[in-house]
């Protein structure tokens, strides 16, 4: 039972697109949170693989240089006094 609510409360830590980074035997990988199931968390890795972790295996990654930036749909929108002109 205790195990459950550990699992769970690890759980709880991790939101779909948090970058994340965890251990594997090869290094580490980093990756985008994908989904939180009931025990792992859907890991989609920067080289392409999917990886379902226990959460206690994974750490967020706050502050990632590496993390792709998204440039947004910004445009200006004219206010009435600037048409008018």
């Amino acid at each position: 039972m205790m195990s459950f609510v550990r699992n769970k409360s690890q759980l709880i830590a991790f939101r779909v697109g948090d970058r994340v980074s965890f251990e594997t035997d090869h290094g580490t990988v980093e990756g985008i949170v994908m989904r939180v199931n009931q025990k792992t968390v859907t890991i989609d890795s920067d080289d392409g693989r999917s990886w379902r972790v226990s959460p206690g295996f994974v750490s967020k990654i706050v502050n990632s240089t590496s993390t792709p930036k998204k440039s947004g749909n910004l445009f200006s929108v004219p206010n009435k006094k600037s048409e008018q002109r």
